[in-house]
């Protein structure tokens, strides 16, 4: 019997924090969801509770909680679609890419009309393909380096320094400046097209002279907007 109120008395407390949500009043909402948690940790609804006090940390921004609201809430009822949900999003704002993939398309397997989900999943792969596209832009750079070593330095095309090239190295690439030519950059054209993605970088465009060797390219920054060294 007194189980049976600490039930009810949960699922009042739930309410009220679905009211606050809708007022966009968090951390009230937070507050009331564990108030009933405190209640009623293991009960018929306490997977419900978890979850939407997950919901309300991720407004809050407080994502490492909430991914953990989540993995309590499917500890409890392992196929309760919107935990999965609120995982994939704490996890895609902690940068867990991969980690928001898996989430999504659990959620989708329980909930497989949500165009919040569905959404979010295509942004969660976008950047974890993103992010090895930029692993592999640097896997290549530090083979470059490592051949520039090699070669005891020799200019980037070959032939002995002269001693009129100033050489400086970035993340992106080689940058070299020459008495006889404008500002130039040599890059891997796997990090023009990432850096094209990104929405910056050199232009390929009319004003920017680019002649390519294979896997890299050299482009005449003279006109162009100069690549950001990050």
């Amino acid at each position: 019997r007194r189980r049976d109120v600490a039930i009810r008395e949960a699922d009042r407390l739930k309410g009220r924090g679905n009211t606050c949500m809708a007022a966009k009043d968090y951390e009230g909402a937070l507050d009331a969801y564990t108030a009933a948690l405190q209640l009623c940790p293991a009960g018929p609804s306490s997977h419900v509770f978890f979850s939407n006090r997950a919901a309300a940390l991720c407004y809050l921004e407080r994502y490492e909680e909430a991914e953990m609201d989540s993995e309590r809430s499917l500890a409890l009822v392992p196929d309760y679609g919107k935990a999965h949900a609120r995982l994939g999003l704490s996890r895609f704002f902690l940068g867990d890419y991969a980690g928001a993939v898996e989430a999504y398309e659990s959620a989708l397997r329980y909930d497989p009309d949500n165009a919040a989900s569905r959404s979010y999943l295509e942004k969660a792969r976008a950047r974890m393909e993103m992010e090895r596209s930029e692993e592999d832009v640097e896997d290549e750079h530090d083979d470059r380096l490592h051949d520039d070593e090699r070669r005891g330095g020799m200019g980037r095309h070959g032939g002995e320094d002269d001693g009129s090239t100033v050489f400086t190295r970035s993340s992106v690439g080689e940058s070299y400046v020459t008495e006889a030519t404008s500002p130039s950059v040599v890059m891997p054209r796997a990090a023009m097209a990432v850096m094209g993605r990104m929405g910056f970088g050199p232009r390929m465009d009319d004003d920017m002279v680019g002649v390519g060797d294979g896997d890299s390219i050299t482009v005449d920054m003279s006109l162009g907007t100069e690549m950001p060294r990050r």
